[in-house]
């Protein structure tokens, strides 16, 4: 977003019309904190799964953890009450919906990663 200073006209408790800058600055809070990218991957690492196999990747609007060979996708962004919303699925399975606080959060990463080891150890047979 481009920051841009305007002038406007002040009457102001002392009158006068004079040119009052404003600057409307929008602060781009990161979606995850370091601590919180690590509880993901240590999350990773408790299932015996390879970190390797995952992107994170973080956007404005939201971030995306992907394994890279099945498609699984565990996908959110933070609303305005700065609960995470989003959807995970394993594979080709259906999107499943969340709205939750960041500790039931990386609780649900655990479900859905034991769900995808189980899918690739069903799968790689």
């Amino acid at each position: 977003m481009l920051h841009q200073t305007n002038l406007a006209t002040s009457s102001g408790p002392w009158g006068g019309g004079f040119p009052v800058r404003y600057c409307p600055v929008s602060f781009h809070v990161p979606l995850l904190r370091d601590p919180q990218r690590n509880q993901i991957f240590e999350a990773i690492e408790r299932v015996g799964l390879d970190q390797m196999a995952f992107e994170l990747t973080e956007r404005a609007n939201g971030a995306r953890l992907e394994h890279r060979s099945s498609g699984s996708r565990f996908v959110f962004h933070r609303d305005r009450t700065w609960r995470y919303v989003g959807y995970c699925s394993v594979s080709d399975g259906p999107e499943t919906p969340f709205d939750r606080s960041w500790i039931t959060l990386i609780r649900l990463v655990d479900v859905w990663l034991a769900e995808l080891a189980w899918h690739l150890d069903t799968v790689d047979g």
